[in-house]
């Protein structure tokens, strides 16, 4: 899928088509997290760009087993953590990646690199 709109535009859209779906209780509930998180700011130890990220086994989109540095290959990348296939603003976030950033990283020899903690069968089938 090919985006030309911003994450935000994208994320508006979502909250426009899903609005009076949800049960009035769901939708407070979601409302009410998401005051609270704007509310709470950036939490603290997040890291920074340009921020060396420690070595750590991971396993690769086949389910084979991998390191961050072999993934990496001496090369520099953008590093996403994507939460799994159900939230709607992490596909927003990669699709718009995808068609939008993943061009001008590889024009620069840089890779984007998502990490889930959604199993690697998940992660494949995730649109």
């Amino acid at each position: 899928m090919t985006t030309t709109s911003t994450i935000a535009e994208q994320v508006a859209s979502l909250h426009r088509a899903s609005a009076g779906q949800l049960p009035a209780e769901v939708a407070e509930a979601f409302a009410a997290e998401q005051r609270d998180l704007a509310a709470a700011g950036h939490p603290s130890g997040v890291a920074e760009p340009g921020s060396r990220l420690p070595d750590g086994e991971l396993l690769d989109v086949a389910g084979e087993p991998a390191t961050l540095a072999e993934t990496l290959g001496g090369k520099p990348a953008v590093i996403v953590f994507y939460r799994g296939g159900w939230c709607p603003y992490c596909n927003i976030a990669l699709r718009t990646y995808q068609a939008q950033l993943v061009p001008a990283l590889a024009e620069r020899g840089i890779s984007l690199i998502a990490i889930s903690p959604q199993t690697p069968d998940g992660s494949l089938c995730t649109k």
